[in-house]
């Protein structure tokens, strides 16, 4: 077996949701204003299949409950906040509360060539779903990261700042262990600029050779009334040969997610993965020793963190099902349907959690006890969070290009390409961020579209660098930015749109071939949208698209017309 190299109100909790889950190179300054994408480009339309009238036969229920059991609201995604820069938001703004509400918030906006914690970075900040700030300082280099992450907590700022621990300065870059040397992208010389910066949608871009041959692409993705921004992933090796055998742990870091002030002293309370099952733990703190269940069925990817003394948890979720694209990764899919109790045990196991390398993500094992049986008791502060696939996923894991899905019941791609999306999570430990965010990805999966004038979008590119064409998963959704995408006609669109359970929170429609010059008018439901209050819209004269977020969300059948 080939080992990975690497490094109580809260569990009540998560235990409900589970069990709800069975119910219903060089600097660029340019690209900033509404002026066109860099050239890989914000989204392209470009090359794009379209069809009238297409709708999904998807029909995914929900997984996690639209509310949490301590009466939080469980749906909703979100985004960022800041200080003076580039702003284009004019006077438009998010919605609390949905349309009846008639409060707006600030767009979005970005500052450049910022100091921040000792390093240059280029800060983005927004308004989230409960129109509260969130920003977040992008390094200014072409391997970048997330350097720092601020977000509101009881009305107070809560700054989570790369911990430098190990020499891990953020979060968000890429990390890849195979046959060779790990492969780490952090700080890598290479390419970073705005791609687009519009009132309410803003996307940034790194691009980097990471190993001859082997190119990377990574594009955050920053909205208006979304909690979580973000990250989009691809890797093009069409400048090297099949059979890498690499892994994949992007987006990684190590970041204070329960504060700055409090990292010197974080207990982890327990960890949690989400594949074809659930896993988490159920007693606290987090050890070598705890105990956990592996029962509960999966539908979205998911891994997370959390601490119970200061309500802080982190996670990263996937914009796609495990069945669209695969994660977690190894050999420890024969406990699925298992508890710590009823496990099979690994050679060389010392407690009750999996033995270090056969983790399905990484996250803090290598920080725990590393198989030595005197400290199997003993705690972590670590912050270290990262995603998991398997040996192969970059790459292949041989001259085919194919891998094992983990599970080794099917063979999946791995060369040329390699792309997927996932979104960067962190909030009140109370509020489970983390399973409310991946049950959004799953109510997404049953909403259908069907447009009567102007056509729904059905392939776009796989990945956001170049990459072959794909079919749209359900029907004119992009996992790459987790948007829903049609195609005008004549300057106009006019859709249905019908949600088979639960509230899409604060969906984002992208229309391409709009070049109306003017702002949009919006009706929802027969009624004229009040613009940065029942939606927040951007402009992208360059490439002639029209960015809308739907501020109260998406429910039952809904009428949508855009010209």
């Amino acid at each position: 077996m080939l080992k990975a190299s690497g490094g109580d109100t809260g569990r009540a909790l998560l235990a409900t949701l589970l069990l709800a889950a069975s119910a219903c190179s060089e600097n660029s300054d340019s690209g900033l204003g509404n002026g066109g994408a860099g050239s890989a480009g914000a989204t392209s339309a470009a090359g794009a299949t379209s069809a009238a009238g297409a709708t999904s036969a998807a029909g995914a229920t929900s997984a996690a409950g639209a509310t949490s059991a301590a009466g939080a609201n469980v749906g909703g995604n979100q985004a960022l906040g800041g200080e003076s820069g580039v702003d284009q938001a004019g006077t438009a703004g998010a919605a609390v509360g949905g349309a009846s509400s008639a409060t707006a918030c600030a767009g979005l906006k970005l500052d450049r060539n910022v100091q921040l914690a000792g390093m240059a970075t280029d800060r983005l900040t927004w308004n989230d779903a409960q129109c509260r700030p969130r920003s977040a300082a992008l390094a200014r280099v072409g391997g970048g990261y997330v350097r720092q992450y601020t977000y509101e907590v009881n009305g107070k700022p809560r700054v989570a700042t790369g911990t430098g621990a190990n020499g891990h300065k953020g979060f968000g870059y890429t990390v890849n262990h195979g046959d060779g040397p790990a492969l780490l992208g952090q700080d890598m010389p290479g390419d970073y600029h705005p791609l687009f910066v519009g009132a309410h949608h803003a996307f940034y871009e790194y691009a980097f050779e990471l190993a001859p041959g082997l190119e990377v692409t990574l594009h955050w993705f920053f909205a208006t009334g979304r909690d979580h921004p973000l990250l989009a992933i691809h890797y093009d090796m069409t400048g090297m040969s099949a059979g890498l055998n690499a892994d994949t742990r992007t987006p990684y870091g190590d970041i204070a997610w329960d504060g700055d002030e409090n990292a010197a002293k974080t207990e982890v309370s327990g960890v949690g993965w989400g594949d074809r099952y659930r896993f988490t733990t159920t007693t606290a703190p987090l050890t070598m020793n705890s105990e956990w269940s592996y029962t509960e069925p999966n539908v979205v990817p998911y891994v997370l963190a959390w601490t119970d003394k200061t309500n802080a948890e982190m996670g990263i979720v996937q914009t796609q099902t495990q069945s669209q694209h695969d994660a977690g990764g190894y050999w420890f899919y024969p406990n699925w349907g298992k508890t710590s109790k009823t496990q099979i045990k690994d050679d060389g196991q010392i407690g009750n959690m999996p033995i270090t390398w056969n983790w399905p993500y990484q996250i803090n094992q290598y920080e725990l006890c590393v198989e030595e049986p005197s400290c199997v008791d003993s705690p972590t502060g670590s912050h270290r969070l990262a995603w998991g696939a398997n040996y192969g996923a970059l790459g292949g894991a041989d001259a085919s290009g194919l891998y094992n899905a983990y599970g080794d019941d099917r063979k999946l791609k791995g060369h040329p390409y390699q792309s997927y999306s996932v979104f960067m999570v962190l909030g009140e430990h109370k509020r489970s961020p983390v399973l409310s965010a991946a049950h959004q990805v799953e109510l997404a999966q049953a909403v259908s579209i069907a447009p009567s004038v102007g056509t729904l979008v059905v392939s776009l590119p796989s990945g956001v660098g170049t990459s072959p064409d794909v079919a749209t998963d359900p029907p004119g959704y992009d996992a790459r930015y987790a948007t829903w995408n049609l195609v005008a006609s004549e300057n106009r669109v006019k859709f249905s749109v019908a949600c088979a359970s639960g509230v899409l929170s604060t969906p984002i429609v992208v229309i391409s071939e709009f070049d109306k010059s003017g702002p949009p008018v919006v009706r929802i439901d027969g009624q004229i949208g009040r613009a940065g209050i029942d939606y927040f819209s951007s402009f992208d004269s360059a490439e002639s698209k029209l960015w809308l977020t739907f501020a109260a969300g998406w429910s039952g059948t809904q009428q949508i017309e855009v010209e």
